[in-house]
Order: structure tokens, then sequence, then C-alpha cells
């Protein structure tokens, strides 16, 4: 956390005597969905991408901890946005035979799952590990499970966009990375 690339400059703005949190920087871009999401987010939803020098500027009854916090699924606004909810919160996750499911619930809301080898090894083509992911959509519960079976040891990176149809284009919601070590430890 002490990377130069990762520092970041964001407020806690008092208004009517009560503390708030705000990200100018990032709430000025142009990008419709990204907007809303910086400006008095609550936070719970702030902690998942901005980690204070102080614990006191986390506005939180009970703190985290810099471990907690590079612990947590990477997220994008748009999650907060759609809401979309992945069930688990740890942003990797491990397995032994290559076989994994992620769910999230959501609701009136079209998601494309993308799935990244990151080695070590050689590179796959993301396009042919899209087939090693299989949908299952259960309306009654909003919810859509992923289950993925990787080609091969190594990193992945599987991330979640929301499709926005008015303006064809795909936005980030989180992403997991993946350890697949084919033995037990």
């Amino acid at each position: 956390m002490q990377s130069s690339k990762f520092l970041h400059t964001w407020n806690a703005v008092s208004i009517d005597g009560q503390f708030s949190l705000v990200d100018p920087y990032f709430g000025a871009r142009k990008e419709k969905y990204f907007m809303d999401h910086y400006f008095r987010t609550s936070p719970d939803a702030f902690i998942l991408s901005h980690f204070p020098k102080e614990k006191k500027w986390m506005l939180m009854n009970k703190s985290i901890t810099v471990d907690d916090f590079e612990d947590t699924v990477k997220t994008w606004p748009a999650m907060f946005h759609f809401n979309i909810r992945p069930l688990s919160t740890k942003s990797v996750i491990r397995t032994y035979d290559g076989k994994l499911s992620v769910t999230v619930l959501l609701k009136n809301v079209a998601v494309i799952p993308q799935l990244e080898y990151a080695g070590p090894g050689a590179e796959l083509e993301a396009g042919s590990l899209v087939d090693n992911i299989d949908e299952e959509i259960r309306d009654s519960e909003n919810a859509e499970t992923f289950h993925i079976t990787l080609p091969q040891e190594g990193n992945y990176y599987f991330t979640l966009l929301a499709n926005i149809f008015e303006e064809e284009i795909d936005v980030p919601v989180f992403q997991f990375r993946i350890e697949y070590v084919d033995e037990l430890l």
C-alpha cells in the first residue's frame, strides 16, 4: 500500500456537522456511471476502493486493517450503480482442481463475464477462455452463477462487466483474482 501508484488524494467534507466522503478527481470524470458514486459515498462502499492513512477517516464504527482492504474484491462504481453484489468479497479465490463458481445478486441488468490468464507460462487466448464459463440464471433469487473450469494451473482474473444497451458499451463491475494450484497444501 505504500507504493506511490496506490496513493491518491480524496476528501472528507463536513456538511451540516456531518462528515461525508468525496473523491472529486474520480467523480469529475466524464463516464456517466462513475460520477455520482464518488460524492457523499457511504463509508461501507467507499472503503472498497479507498483506504485512508488515518483510520478515523474511514468514518466507520468498526475500522478495517490494510490487510483486510487488500483482501477485498476490486470494485468499480458500476457495481453500486446497478446494485450488483458478489456473494464473496474476498479478492482471491483459490482452487485446487480448476473448478469454481462465482455467484452474484443482480436485477434487471445484463452482465458479461471475462476470464483472463495471467501466467505463469504461455499466454492463453482470452476469447477461448470464455468457453470455460457456464452461466446459471436463477430468476426467483435474482442471482446468476458462473461455473468456471480452468484449463491449466496459474493465475487468472475473473471480471464481471455490465452491459449498457442504450450506449452499446460494457463497464467493469468487479474483479476477482483466481489462483489455481493442482495440489493441496
